[in-house]
């Protein structure tokens, strides 16, 4: 092979190769290009002026924005408005998932289907060590944010927005696997609780019949709790305390939970607890240090709940946010208006109250035959 023309080798009769340096369009980054061109050396000419028009293209586009550069910015306007538990989970699915797939890609230059591929392959490749493949569930807040990411951009570059009719991964669960205990398996459950591990059923009960998140209940403080109600006044992520997502609520309060919020006071009185002397109705020691508290974190309960359920025979995967949606559909079997539902559980629309509810197939039969009583089909 010998050099016939600048970035052009001739390799035989008829057959030349043309190499020389280009830029990924999706990227901005430099590639080399090594295209083998099969006729004259006047077709390789013609192929090396096209591919040094798309170097110059490439130059052009340098003045684009990566995902990676507008979502820097994007998440810097944002963060000082996001709740702390969104701006973790927004941080965690961009640094994690996002960035690596997509983040070097020039905004205009993500397609749809690349999205698509990128999250069919999350819920079916295994992960690192052996990990099983991610929830359809969890990839699904990804593409919200992705989504949202891209809408942002649509408005404030004039881009397309190639994710427009992006849809979500399907979910089917089956339904005795909900995240959502029967009012028999609270009951089970709360008895079980009580007399096994009697310091951990008044937090149980407050959520239960709340349906507080996890972070407002532990965040409340005794000055809170009185004349027959509850005030939801902050929430906390990991220690650090704010306003509660959709702002302050007023609960009422019951009066056994009120009874056992007073015996779950005696006994922090009793044991001198360090939480107590700042308020909080929750915290719990410190383990390094029991002179300390701290507010808890979910993971105790992801622990125990697991374990309590297995003890009552309950087959379900229950984590502390399985609580809030077991309370919603409490109401909801109790005959609770959706209005006072949504006011209660404190969703800001009525669509995530409906969300948050689960349809079991007992009440499907139930509406079937009363549809059937209603047109005479008795016999």
């Amino acid at each position: 092979m010998r050099r016939v023309d600048r970035n052009i080798w001739r390799e035989k009769k008829g057959r030349y190769r043309v190499r020389l340096a280009a830029v990924d369009p999706r990227t901005g980054k430099q590639r080399e290009v090594n295209r083998v061109v099969i006729g004259s050396l006047s077709d390789a000419r013609r192929e090396r002026e096209q591919l040094r028009g798309g170097i110059h293209a490439g130059d052009d586009e340098r003045a684009r924005l990566t995902l990676g550069e507008y979502a820097k910015r994007w998440t810097e306007a944002r963060s000082p408005r996001l709740k702390p538990s969104t701006r973790e989970r927004y941080k965690d699915a961009m640094r994690l998932h996002i960035m690596p797939a997509f983040g070097d890609r020039y905004l205009d230059a993500v397609q749809k289907v690349d999205v698509d591929a990128w999250a069919a392959r999350a819920v079916t490749r295994t992960r690192a060590r052996g990990r099983a493949p991610y929830r359809p569930q969890t990839v699904n807040g990804w593409l919200r944010i992705l989504q949202t990411i891209y809408r942002d951009a649509a408005a404030d570059l004039g881009i397309p927005n190639p994710l427009a009719r992006l849809a979500p991964l399907p979910t089917t669960t089956v339904e005795d696997r909900r995240e959502a205990l029967t009012a028999p398996q609270v009951t089970l459950l709360l008895e079980h609780v009580r007399e096994e591990e009697p310091e951990a059923y008044p937090l149980l009960l407050t959520l239960v019949l709340t349906g507080m998140r996890w972070g407002e209940a532990t965040a409340l403080q005794w000055g809170d709790i009185g004349d027959g109600v509850i005030v939801c006044k902050r929430a906390h992520v990991r220690g650090t305390v704010a306003t509660p997502k959709t702002g302050p609520k007023v609960y009422p309060l019951p009066a056994v939970l009120e009874a056992a919020l007073q015996a779950h006071r005696r006994e922090l009185v009793a044991d001198q607890h360090p939480g107590l002397r700042r308020g909080w109705v929750f915290a719990t020691r410190s383990a390094r240090d029991e002179d300390r508290w701290r507010l808890r974190f979910p993971s105790s309960f992801q622990k125990a709940l697991p374990r309590w359920c297995a003890a009552c025979g309950i087959e379900k995967h229950i984590t502390p946010h399985s609580l809030r949606r077991t309370a919603v559909d409490l109401l909801r079997a109790a005959g609770v208006d959706l209005v006072v539902r949504q006011a209660l559980i404190g969703h800001a629309t009525g669509s995530m109250t409906a969300h948050y509810s689960t349809v079991r197939h007992e009440e499907k039969e139930e509406a079937a035959a009363r549809v059937v009583r209603l047109v005479g089909g008795e016999r």
